[in-house]
């Protein structure tokens, strides 16, 4: 979103604080999980979705799967909770956070791709119906 230039900035605000706002103003959440984890503002934008219970969708790397899978035996101990494992960043991973990131979500719709073709079919399929999602927000927001 902020790539586009489509957040709204505040004086005297930073990014952060900006991309949190956007994401607490928005009906809809769609977030995508790729292979580089920068400053950490994306996986704060994906928790406080969560804790806003946003509608929310995401697109993950099919390496961001891979690496989870051959991550796990370091990242979790056998009873599954999180240890203090971390790697060096290279030009392939630059954090485990990422993978955080992906089990943060896992738990909603996580839809794999390789290439931008398919995020992009999968945006259509669940945003060409406008006024269907209009409606189940519609309904949601009735409960």
């Amino acid at each position: 979103m902020s790539k586009e230039g489509t957040v709204y900035v505040p004086i005297d605000n930073d990014p952060t604080e900006a991309c949190l706002k956007a994401v607490e103003d928005c009906d809809l959440f769609f977030g995508i999980i790729f292979p580089r984890y920068g400053s950490g503002i994306t996986h704060k934008e994906f928790q406080k979705a969560i804790d806003e219970n946003k509608p929310m969708w995401f697109v993950a790397h099919n390496y961001i799967e891979y690496t989870r899978k051959l991550l796990q035996q370091f990242m979790f101990d056998e009873n599954k909770h999180r240890t203090d494992f971390e790697i060096k960043p290279t030009s392939v991973l630059d954090s485990v956070k990422i993978v955080d990131m992906y089990n943060l979500v896992r738990h909603k719709w996580v839809q794999p791709f390789f290439k931008t073709s398919e995020v992009l079919a999968f945006i259509d399929t669940q945003f060409s119906n406008l006024e269907l999602r209009k409606e189940e927000l519609s309904n949601r927001n009735n409960e």
